[in-house]
């Protein structure tokens, strides 16, 4: 059925099957629906001792929080942290510890620097090892971001003094927020599980407690690790720690970011999980310590008593488990929920191939047309990379760094629209053969009427990318995968409003896990779109990462401009179903029944 005045002008079947597309979805995803249903088990419950943790002596760790604060100008790599760093030495060593102090070279939120990192071991029954960390650089000329330290030098002498079934191992960096402490506690097969300390004195309260996510994979830390540590936490301060809830969890696994450096340590495989009563937060740098140094000292102490007295592969290793009520949904499941819902668009998308050869409808311009903003974003990207590697964003860290600690670099901020501007008048044209989008609409070239296949075949190839390396992450853009190939099919009878109220609930997902992240962070708009950009500056998000955020975003942009050149007064040209010399009844007049009507 030929469109008469179409833009896009050619054969304006559909070549996509609708019919095709719903009865697999419906057989494809009911079956895994239901076997997800059936696979939940019982979730794991939190572990405690039952001696108190008495041997924490708040006073001796106020006694060097306030030693710590006397020394000037304690930012990463500068020589106060150097003589902060002597004083956590010799506090380890006058705990009877084994003291190592190593340097290296570390991207932090002022530039690269020189970092020193001290350990200690407290060598136990077993070669099995629990880590308690700690970073001493955070900015701020108050005690707040000193309680960490100052508590970690408290389980030293109280942990130092004991006999201990494993091994303990207490590290002080001083990178500074997104200082990646994995970089620095290289996990060996032995470890355990790891807890990094943050603001341990109850200043600023902010939920939950005990951060458990992680950076970069889509996992977080054991829920027994997890719940034990806010079960030690609930026990001695008689606070509510808090707790995410399964939809919360979910998005968090799916969009893996967090400001703390518990995250690498997952990334790596290791067990861990941040106490911080900021949660996440950036805390008030310049603000006295809280009274609650006490409580929340003996609350990591008891959990290091529980680690202590693990056994076999308790807690276990970081996952993507989701807890529902007293249930758990195991982490396949939701890797084979995205997989599934990949596949189904697959098979769409080869059948809508497969009809486009069929009608000898060229298939690689439509791919050439809807993939021309992909370089757009990707220059956008590039200048991301230069302007952290010369200098005008002044310190990418190695991974998230709290909201404010990196001054947002406007000059950088504001080439993004110009290169974008300059990429879409010339770079995108150019790559398609010298076309241009600044003619009259009606004139306007097209992405051709293969575009529904050829889009549905990228937005799937660059899904089954995230789910190769982060399942969970893939169902961001399921929706994007499943609906945006519609909305780019020029008989498609959707206006212009419908479309993009259509293009826009596919970013549902995407929206919700980003608002949940800016809720953890603290964040606003503008401060966690900061964040963004020094991911892609040359934080965690990595070469892979950066390619396929510029990938969707150009694919967004063209279905964009697809849906905004659409026609909304179509005229359809009607024709019978028989033969072209078929005269169906009425055809040469009135029919017998009509007249009799009359």
């Amino acid at each position: 059925m030929p469109l008469k005045g179409s833009r896009w002008g050619g054969y304006a079947g559909q070549m996509l099957e609708g019919r095709l597309h719903r009865v697999v979805l419906l057989f494809v995803m009911i079956p895994v629906f239901v076997v997800g249903a059936f696979s939940l088990r019982p979730s794991p419950e939190a572990r405690t001792v039952a001696l108190a943790p008495d041997a924490f002596d708040s006073q001796a760790a106020m006694a060097d929080l306030k030693s710590l604060r006397a020394i000037p100008n304690r930012s990463p790599g500068s020589i106060g942290d150097d003589k902060a760093a002597e004083f956590v030495a010799t506090r380890f060593r006058a705990a009877g510890l084994k003291v190592t102090v190593q340097r290296s070279q570390t991207a932090t939120i002022i530039g690269e620097r020189s970092t020193t990192t001290v350990r200690a071991v407290r060598t136990g029954f077993s070669q099995a090892k629990v880590v308690l960390a700690a970073d001493r650089a955070t900015p701020g000329s108050g005690e707040v971001p000193l309680t960490g330290t100052a508590t970690l030098l408290e389980l030293a002498r109280a942990i130092g003094g004991r006999t201990v079934m494993q091994t303990v191992e207490f590290v002080s960096t001083g990178a500074g927020p997104g200082g990646a402490l994995a970089e620095f506690t290289t996990p060996s097969d032995g470890t355990i599980a790891a807890v990094v300390l943050g603001e341990t004195s109850g200043a600023g309260l902010h939920r939950p407690f005990v951060v458990p996510w992680s950076e970069a994979r889509s996992v977080a830390a054991p829920l027994a690790l997890e719940r034990s540590a806010a079960s030690a936490l609930a026990t001695e301060t008689g606070l509510n720690p808090g707790a995410p809830t399964s939809s919360s969890r979910l998005a968090r696994l799916a969009l893996p970011l967090t400001t703390g450096d518990q995250g690498r340590l997952l990334s790596a495989g290791v067990a861990a999980v941040m106490v911080s009563s900021a949660g996440e937060e950036a805390i008030n740098g310049s603000a006295m310590a809280g009274a609650d140094l006490d409580s929340f000292g003996r609350a990591v102490l008891r959990l290091a008593g529980v680690l202590d007295g693990g056994s076999g592969n308790w807690p276990g290793r970081p996952s993507a488990t989701v807890p529902i009520r007293d249930r758990e949904l195991p982490p396949w499941v939701l890797t084979l929920v995205s997989g599934a819902l990949l596949a189904v668009a697959l098979v769409v998308g080869v059948d809508g191939l497969a009809r486009a050869r069929r009608r000898r409808i060229p298939v690689l311009a439509s791919v050439r047309w809807l993939a021309s903003a992909w370089p757009v974003f990707g220059l956008m990207w590039i200048w991301l990379l230069l302007a952290g590697a010369v200098g005008v964003i002044p310190g990418v860290p190695a991974s998230v760094p709290t909201p404010g600690s990196v001054p947002v670099a406007w000059a950088a901020v504001a080439g993004l629209p110009v290169i974008g501007i300059l990429g879409w008048m010339f770079l995108r044209p150019a790559i398609r053969g010298g076309e241009t989008d600044y003619t009259r609409p009606e004139d306007a070239p097209g992405p051709g009427e293969a575009a529904p296949a050829a889009l549905m075949l990228m937005a799937v190839a660059g899904g089954a990318v995230i789910w190769l390396v982060n399942p969970v992450s893939a169902l961001l853009v399921v929706g994007f995968v499943h609906v945006a190939p519609w909305l780019a099919s020029p008989d498609r009878s959707v206006g212009r409003r419908l479309g993009f109220f259509l293009l826009a609930l596919t970013l549902i997902p995407l929206v919700l896990a980003m608002l949940s992240l800016m809720s953890s962070f603290g964040a606003g708009p503008i401060q966690f779109g900061w964040l963004i950009v020094l991911q892609l500056s040359g934080g965690s998000v990595g070469i892979l990462g950066g390619l396929i955020v510029t990938l969707f975003a150009g694919l967004l942009a063209s279905i964009a401009v697809v849906i905004w050149r659409s026609n909304q007064d179509t005229e359809f040209d009607f024709v019978t179903r028989g033969p072209l010399t078929y005269a169906g009844p009425g055809s040469l007049g009135g029919t017998e029944s009509l007249l009799g009507r009359r």
